[in-house]
């Protein structure tokens, strides 16, 4: 195998690990580091750098950019985190234009699902502490608001990223759809 397949197998390496490190983080502390997103876009950045290309590289930046605000916009507006606001712009720059519809709408999806599922838990756990609390005659306060519930949306982010892999694959510089590259490298 020669340095033209490997290096981009490094850098899809890099993107997977990203995406499954972000939603690993986000679960784990409700927060994204800065450094995960800047490596992400880093390497992307590289990524198309080194297909020499210059219009790729200036259209990309250009919906970067334009995601950037997006994204600044909703975090100034309370509905996305910080971590989430710059992940998607850092993930955006591994995709086509034309699959970034595919991006927000699986990252949508999978946000819709995960809220929904963090609700239906968060009752089903206020049910149990209202039944807890009849059955053993006093009353107990949750020290947290019941009416607010944290979502790890970099979790959906990262679904959403998997979901376009075959274009972080065609970034990162592989000829080919991914599963055709992986099936021939097996």
């Amino acid at each position: 195998m020669d340095m033209f397949i490997i290096l981009p197998m490094i850098f899809l390496g890099v993107f997977l690990t990203l995406m499954i490190a972000i939603a690993i983080w986000d679960i784990w502390k409700f927060e994204i580091p800065n450094t995960v997103s800047i490596l992400l876009f880093s390497c992307g950045l590289l990524a198309i750098l080194m297909q020499n290309d210059i219009d790729l590289l200036l259209a990309r930046l250009g919906i970067v950019l334009l995601v950037f605000g997006v994204s600044a916009g909703l975090f100034f507006l309370g509905v996305w985190g910080g971590g989430d606001a710059k992940v998607v712009p850092a993930t955006v720059i591994w995709l086509p234009a034309d699959t970034l519809i595919l991006y927000v709408a699986c990252f949508s999806v999978a946000g819709g699902v995960l809220a929904l599922g963090m609700v239906l838990a968060s009752r089903l756990r206020s049910l149990a502490h209202t039944s807890a609390t009849v059955r053993g005659g006093t009353e107990r306060r949750s020290v947290s608001d019941p009416h607010r519930i944290g979502v790890p949306y970099g979790v959906a982010l990262a679904i959403g990223g998997l979901c376009c892999i075959d274009a972080a694959a065609e970034t990162a510089g592989l000829p080919m759809p991914l599963q055709s590259v992986l099936i021939g490298w097996m």
